[in-house]
């Protein structure tokens, strides 16, 4: 009798464990409930059609700029290239950028082109692209001065507005370009000393300066904005 009890009280001692033991892995990996903070809300985001980003310009034709047109009303690039022939001015491409900045969803083209006129000149020719009704449409096109005065920095787009940053001390008053240099700042056109943000807005038919542009210091020897 008392080796029939010793038995029995082992065995049930054996269960008691392994349920212990059980209890303890399963509180293990029970998991522990997200605090508020750590669950992210994301909200949907729009992304602009884009196709206008298969248009090949390296390979283009493009109409010339008022200040360039000489023989010729438009030139082709071929490989972002127009070579210089006679007194008509050669071509090459500089940069691309995209955004929306007609706020309808669909991506504009910024570029920027480098006539070579057989001078110095650190001149630009800026050209924006958008589609509409699937075919390309220009929508403006511009020319900056030389380096320091009225020079190329930058054309982009921020909260679907078209930002443009050009050398020098400048303002756009009916649809004209005033280009000049900070009094006392001038160090030759190779060299800006500041440049002027300018913030466009498009109004159905033209794009229009929506305040007034604001003027910046710049470092050319470090290529950065003075603080």
């Amino acid at each position: 009798m008392n080796f029939q009890r010793l038995i029995i009280a082992t065995i049930l001692f054996g269960l008691a464990i392994f349920v212990l033991i059980s209890c303890e892995e399963g509180e293990l990996k029970k998991p522990e409930p997200l605090e508020n903070s750590s669950i992210l809300s994301v909200s949907p985001t729009k992304t602009p059609y884009s196709s206008i980003r298969k248009v090949d310009f390296r390979n283009f034709t493009f109409p010339w700029t008022e200040n360039q047109m000489i023989d010729s009303e438009e030139f082709t690039l071929k490989d972002g290239e127009k070579e210089m022939v006679g007194e008509e001015s050669g071509a090459s491409l500089n940069n691309i950028e995209y955004g929306d900045i007609t706020n309808d969803e669909i991506e504009e083209a910024f570029i920027s082109i480098l006539p070579e006129t057989g001078g110095n000149c650190q001149c630009a020719m800026i050209y924006i692209y958008s589609i509409q009704n699937e075919k390309l449409k220009l929508l403006w096109m511009f020319d900056t001065w030389d380096g320091a005065l009225g020079g190329f920095k930058r054309a982009y787009e921020q909260n679907n507005e078209l930002i443009l940053e050009i050398f020098g001390d400048n303002n756009f008053e009916q649809d004209k370009w005033k280009f000049s240099i900070p009094e006392g700042k001038f160090q030759g056109l190779c060299c800006p000393t500041a440049y002027t943000k300018f913030r466009f807005n498009w109004k159905g038919a033209k794009f229009v300066l929506k305040e007034k542009p604001e003027l910046f210091d710049y470092d050319w020897r470090g290529r950065k904005v003075k603080k």
